[in-house]
């Protein structure tokens, strides 16, 4: 991986997004430019938890609520997130309290726009993985709340498939799913392009080319190639498989 590629983080993928669902909603209007960019996430989402869930299906591991978080595909640097488990019952609840897309959303005056990332994310990568699995999102720093509050029924997260989930965490078959930012930030482009082109027309293109112009501006030009050249690519094949 490439110094630029290393220097990816949270911080790039919030960003992103926000710019981009910020010259939508400008270019082409409040009304459809927001739903066109919460169906671009809801998109997105489902396209990460189809992958987390082919992984976990190749590893011969059933599509419980256990092994959701067992797959989750990203992971934040030392202090960079808050979040607390409040509830280990059948329902188990998370709460956040610092989460570096806030952050970087209240650092560039973007929460309007990034908030609309916070309001299918979750249900719609979980939805992805197995439609049968249910999950509730009541509150978010994003929209003004003093903590993210999430709700997972049936995950059943008792001590010992707590402590069965850190191993699975820390070592595999989760932490081989862990994909990097680059990756990351370069799928959510690729969709996010792909949904607002798709139902904008020319409007969206407009909108794609001036988000990846201020990326540019803010990461640099070789960052922005690095998430521009993942247009196109597949990504429901798990990587480790394609290249192979």
């Amino acid at each position: 991986m490439s110094e630029i590629e290393s220097a990816f983080s949270a911080g790039h993928h919030a960003r992103l997004f926000a710019w981009l669902a910020r010259e939508a909603v400008t270019l082409a209007g409040e009304q459809e430019g927001q739903a066109t960019v919460r169906r671009a996430v809801r998109r997105y989402g489902q396209e990460r938890g189809q992958r987390m869930a082919a992984r976990c299906r190749a590893n011969g591991h059933p599509l419980n609520m256990v092994h959701f978080f067992a797959y989750g595909e990203w992971q934040v640097g030392p202090g960079q997130m808050s979040t607390k488990m409040s509830r280990q019952s059948a329902n188990a609840q998370f709460l956040t309290y610092e989460c570096p897309w806030n952050r970087a959303w209240q650092t560039n005056g973007l929460l309007p726009y990034g908030r609309l990332y916070c309001l299918d994310i979750d249900e719609a990568v979980l939805a992805g993985f197995n439609p049968d699995l249910s999950m509730e999102v009541s509150s978010t720093l994003s929209a003004g709340g003093s903590r993210c509050e999430f709700v997972f029924y049936g995950a059943n997260l008792n001590l010992g498939n707590l402590l069965v989930l850190l191993y699975w965490r820390s070592f595999r078959p989760g932490k081989r799913g862990v994909m990097p930012w680059p990756y990351h930030t370069g799928h959510l482009y690729s969709t996010m392009a792909d949904v607002l082109v798709e139902e904008l027309g020319p409007v969206g293109r407009r909108a794609v080319a001036s988000a990846i112009a201020e990326f540019a501006g803010w990461y640099g030009d070789a960052a922005a190639r690095t998430v521009k050249a993942y247009r196109g690519t597949d990504f429901g094949v798990l990587p480790e498989v394609a290249s192979t």
